[in-house]
């Protein structure tokens, strides 16, 4: 019993590490669950979750449990940063990108061919035209979770799909492609001014929040579950050529991260001030990144 106890609760605070780095757009879950040594069990109890229901949800619901709650205690934060100190915070999460390129880029072993550099490029260029054709529509994320349609609620579930690939695949974070395409500010507000209500006892007021919630939150699991499946055959049939793609997606995203629909407005009114603390940050977010690639090149106790 005890010996069960200590491998949900090593497996909990793994989860909360992952649910926190969904939160933080430039740093992967998918990368943090492979530095905690059950990245590849976690991709196996998803894809066998049919096979093996009761031992899949064993090893899941305690990493799931954690990462909520991460994410749920980060909402308040990130939220403030980013309407105080929006190219501070976006620098930070810049150099958490770059600070993980090294390590991401191991996994290639110059292993580069005329196709593998095509799929870089290809990655490259669908994220970036992510950023850039925010900016060039005009897209209001905000009113798509304002009102609900049909057309808003598939778009929502879309998004949450989106989001879930930050635990699935390593390199790329979902909160980021969510600043990408404009919709990370959105939703941590709403989080949060739903969390704000729920202490008011004023949550059931109004129930447009909870309903985009819950289309999110169905998004983020079926992406969860199909982003696996997708991952387990690219990886197993093509992994040298996957990452290629992953490491030209992370490229062009440090890219869009600068140019997109939430962040392009905040160039205007600047303070001067906040270019030091910008760069500042991007150290903070480089030395950060190393350091966790770091501890995940030592041994690592594999989960029982």
């Amino acid at each position: 019993m005890i010996k069960y106890l200590k491998k949900n609760a090593q497996l909990f605070l793994k989860g909360m590490a992952i649910g926190t780095a969904n939160i933080i757009p430039g740093v992967s879950g998918g990368t943090i669950a492979f530095l905690l040594g059950i990245y590849d069990e976690m991709i196996e109890a998803i894809a066998g979750i049919k096979k093996h229901f009761l031992k899949s949800l064993s090893f899941l619901l305690p990493v799931l449990l954690g990462a909520l709650l991460a994410i749920l205690a980060l909402v308040f934060p990130i939220s403030w940063a980013f309407d105080h100190y929006p190219l501070p915070l976006v620098t930070l999460f810049a150099g958490l990108i770059i600070g993980g390129l090294p390590s991401l880029s191991k996994t290639i072993n110059h292993q580069g061919s005329p196709i593998r550099i095509a799929v870089l490029v290809i990655g490259f260029t669908i994220a970036l035209l992510l950023g850039v054709l925010s900016v060039l529509t005009s897209f209001d994320a905000s009113s798509v979770l304002a009102t609900l349609s049909v057309g808003n609620a598939l778009i929502i579930i879309f998004v949450g799909i989106i989001g879930s690939s930050a635990m699935v695949i390593p390199g790329i974070s979902g909160s980021m492609l969510l600043l990408v395409i404009g919709f990370y500010a959105p939703l941590t507000e709403l989080i949060s001014n739903m969390m704000t209500a729920l202490t008011n006892g004023t949550l059931f007021a109004n129930w447009t929040p909870i309903l985009v919630m819950v289309l999110f939150v169905i998004g983020i699991v079926v992406g969860f579950f199909l982003i696996s499946l997708l991952m387990q055959f690219l990886l197993d049939k093509y992994k040298t050529a996957t990452y290629f793609g992953i490491i030209g997606f992370i490229l062009g995203s440090l890219i869009a991260l600068y140019y997109n629909y939430e962040v392009v407005g905040m160039y205007a009114s600047l303070p001067w001030w906040h270019i030091p603390i910008a760069i500042s940050f991007l150290a903070l977010g480089i030395i950060s990144s190393l350091a966790v690639a770091r501890y995940g090149e030592k041994p690592q106790i594999k989960p029982e």
